[in-house]
């Protein structure tokens, strides 16, 4: 949206096989519709993830967008990762673990991510989405938002963690 790309852009449509079709018309909508469009440059948007295979995915979706060529994608551990910039917006899809097997790793894994936001991410708004209701609590921070999402049946929560400069960390500058 913010490049002016219009939906579709690229692709073709069944009503171009209808009788009264206007080629001409369509293909002059569709030039002014290019001719409207920003140039893409790269942008501060980058995407980690700890599996090779998500990014793989990732830069696929990316590439059949057009837009491989201004988001930085690499393969990293977000408890190890550092922040990319000095403020911005981090969202992340945490595991949340379907599998009782996993709840120990995962109840572990919650408090050195909120360390992570507290220590690395001040500055940042950042959002977790999540189907757990309880492991969210184990990050040790205050959502400022929570947004009911589902994904397909399963009923999830976009939470919302606006990382400021605590009390503590204003103590310590001054």
């Amino acid at each position: 949206m913010s490049l002016n790309i219009a939906p579709g852009t690229g692709r073709s449509f069944a009503f171009e096989k209808l009788k009264k079709f206007d080629g001409v018309l369509w293909n002059k909508l569709k030039r002014k519709s290019v001719a409207r469009q920003k140039q893409k440059l790269p942008q501060p948007i980058y995407g980690n993830d700890l599996y090779g295979n998500a990014l793989v995915d990732a830069h696929a979706n990316l590439s059949m967008a057009g837009f491989a060529e201004i988001v930085v994608l690499k393969q990293g551990n977000i408890l190890e990762i550092p922040a990319p910039a000095s403020a911005g917006i981090l969202i992340t899809n945490p595991p949340y673990g379907k599998r009782t097997s996993e709840q120990k790793e995962l109840t572990e894994l919650y408090p050195k991510l909120g360390d992570v936001l507290k220590k690395k991410f001040i500055g940042w708004n950042a959002y977790f989405f999540t189907a757990d209701t309880l492991l969210p609590k184990l990050i040790r921070l205050a959502a400022s938002r929570r947004v009911p999402l589902f994904k397909t049946a399963l009923e999830c929560r976009l939470l919302e963690y606006k990382m400021v400069v605590g009390e503590n960390e204003k103590d310590k500058e001054s």
